[in-house]
């Protein structure tokens, strides 16, 4: 019998809502880090020029 490959079975989906989930995590990590990057440049320089 041929399955409908545009509508995914119940664990190809888990899969992608899995991967969903992780790139989710890690795009909001890597913001976190440029914040905190960004922020500590900006008190570097404050203090160097005091």
């Amino acid at each position: 019998m041929q399955t409908n490959r545009l509508l995914p079975n119940n664990g190809d989906y888990n899969q992608i809502s899995k991967h969903m989930r992780y790139a989710h995590a890690a795009r909001t990590a890597l913001s976190t880090q440029l914040i905190l990057f960004k922020t500590t440049d900006c008190a570097t320089r404050t203090l160097r020029q005091q």
